[in-house]
């Protein structure tokens, strides 16, 4: 690991502040990802209860438009990726996986939980 000191110049105030808005912002990201997960999910159960539609059972390509009032408030859409199942391809070519996996670069940044008290 390399250490790399600053003192409290300007640029060592400045990296505090940034490093605080990191720490700022990844909290506000697991945050809001929970939020938005709940809503969808009460959205879901309130759709289920109220109207008998299930939404994660829908079928690709359908469409629901939720109005009040005669207001559109809400849209949900259906639709498809195509992804690889990559438990089922390794287990149906497991010399295929190893051959094309790779390790690669990734940058983690940490902020000090204690920066920004």
């Amino acid at each position: 690991m390399q250490t790399i000191r600053f003192t409290n110049n300007v640029n060592g105030v400045l990296i505090k502040t940034l490093s605080c808005q990191l720490l700022q912002a990844n909290a506000a990201i697991a945050t809001n990802t929970k939020v938005v997960d709940s809503v969808k999910n009460q959205l879901s159960e309130l759709l289920k209860r109220e109207r008998d539609i299930d939404i994660p059972n829908l079928a690709v390509g359908d469409l629901i438009n939720v109005t009040v009032g005669g207001e559109d408030v809400l849209r949900i859409d259906r639709g498809s990726q195509s992804r690889i199942d990559q438990k089922a391809l390794q287990v149906a070519h497991p010399e295929l996986v190893n051959e094309f996996t790779r390790n690669m670069p990734v940058t983690r940044w940490t902020a000090n939980k204690g920066l920004c008290a």
